[in-house]
């Protein structure tokens, strides 16, 4: 493993397909891995054309600080064999499982389904609440929005592990799908959540299919023979 960063299942690291039995693995980042700017909280907070004054930008740097210090950054992920492409908006893993994802071209040529959970832990948030209930409006909203562009890194330095454990076996990370967004049914966060287990992470899902904490990602991403890009 990378420093900084712990593996919590054995083998999942060595070459081969060990890993790729659909048990859930867990990595662990250190807080210094995943990063964000100033320039980028400030948009987030007030849109792409807001600039904060010369006082709020020394703000937001001691934001970006105490957000640091709350994120505990963490990714929970499984790759499942796909058996059969079973029609235009379903899949059938290895084991029985059938998904129902929209199928396009190229899915014959996918060969593992990975799911895949991150998030940057509960204390951020909290932590935003209590500035709220305390009237500190503005630091909520920049603290929030730090929560927002750290979140935004760390699923970069997911999509770029899962890219480089594709390559070790000769294959290509192709489009994410999240339950919820383009053609993705929110309903699939359910099925999502029965591939990946990411309890040990803290995130759960509720009654309306929202993860808590908020500030976390969910997606199925493919591992395919050739790079596609769409669909």
């Amino acid at each position: 493993p990378r420093p900084g960063m712990g593996i919590c299942m054995k083998k999942e690291m060595e070459r081969g397909e060990d890993f790729l039995n659909g048990e859930t693995m867990v990595a662990h980042f250190a807080p210094t891995q995943i990063t964000a700017t100033e320039a980028e909280v400030a948009r987030y907070a007030g849109g792409s054309r807001y600039r904060p004054d010369a006082k709020l930008e020394a703000e937001v740097a001691d934001i970006l600080s105490m957000a640091a210090g709350l994120v505990t950054p963490g990714a929970a992920y499984g790759f499942h064999r796909i058996q059969q492409v079973l029609d235009e908006d379903a899949i059938r893993l290895e084991g029985g499982i059938e998904v129902k994802l929209p199928v396009s071209v190229h899915w014959d040529e996918t060969q593992y389904l990975a799911a895949a959970v991150i998030t940057i832990g509960k204390a951020l948030e909290e932590e935003v609440r209590v500035l709220h209930a305390g009237g500190d409006w503005v630091r909520a909203l920049f603290l929030d929005a730090a929560g927002v562009a750290l979140l935004k890194s760390l699923d970069s330095k997911m999509v770029e592990r899962l890219r480089e454990q594709a390559e070790e076996l000769g294959l290509h990370l192709t489009c994410r799908m999240g339950p919820g967004l383009n053609d993705v049914p929110l309903e699939l966060q359910r099925q999502l959540f029965r591939l990946v287990d990411p309890s040990v992470l803290g995130v759960h899902i509720n009654d309306q299919l929202v993860m808590m904490p908020a500030k976390s990602v969910s997606f199925f991403a493919r591992f395919a023979q050739r790079p596609v890009q769409a669909g």
